[in-house]
């Protein structure tokens, strides 16, 4: 893709701490969210 791992670790920390995005689950079984609403 052109993006480096830790690139995407840091857009992914960014988006959890403003409430975008959530991890539902465990690491293996578990799946990403993305929180609706303002």
């Amino acid at each position: 893709m052109g993006v480096s791992r830790k690139t995407i670790s840091s857009r992914i920390k960014s988006l959890k701490d403003k409430g975008v995005l959530q991890r539902v689950g465990s690491d293996t079984k578990g799946h990403w969210q993305i929180k609706n609403g303002k």
